[in-house]
């Protein structure tokens, strides 16, 4: 029998852990901005396969309101406006198994759209980078 446990889960933004993550299946998710292989049928039916080299992938994290890590992606973001240093590696790394994804440079796409309420909200930061590699495997 395996075991999954999202505390064995780390998230690491320049040396520092986030932490604070909200509720849900989806609290981090890795999306790639492009297809691995472009398919063209000519007219008479013969195919080509285009192999695309674009490594580029967004992450996005939702951290609760109250999540000290909010400070950290923020002053990320902040440095980035004022100066053009906002970049930072990147690292998600599964311990239950054997996932891991890497970025040596990513950047904070878009910041959350702030919401306040009764309940604690979630924070939604978007981050981007051109070139991130990543191993997908089972649980142990």
């Amino acid at each position: 029998m395996k075991t999954y446990d999202f505390k064995q889960v780390a998230c690491i933004v320049g040396k520092d852990i986030i932490t604070g993550f909200a509720e849900g299946d989806d609290a981090i998710s890795v999306e790639f901005l492009q297809e691995d292989w472009q398919l063209t049928v000519g007219a008479d039916g013969e195919s080509t396969r285009a192999k695309s080299n674009n490594q580029a992938a967004r992450v996005t994290l939702k951290l609760m309101q109250t999540s000290d890590s909010n400070d950290l992606l923020n002053a990320y973001y902040q440095a980035d406006k004022a100066s053009n240093s906002g970049l930072f590696p990147f690292l998600l790394k599964d311990n239950n198994g054997r996932e891991l994804h890497v970025a040596e440079q990513m950047f904070i796409e878009k910041r959350p759209d702030p919401t306040h309420g009764q309940n604690v909200n979630e924070r939604e930061w978007v981050l981007l980078t051109g070139l991130m590699v990543s191993n997908f495997g089972g649980n142990s």
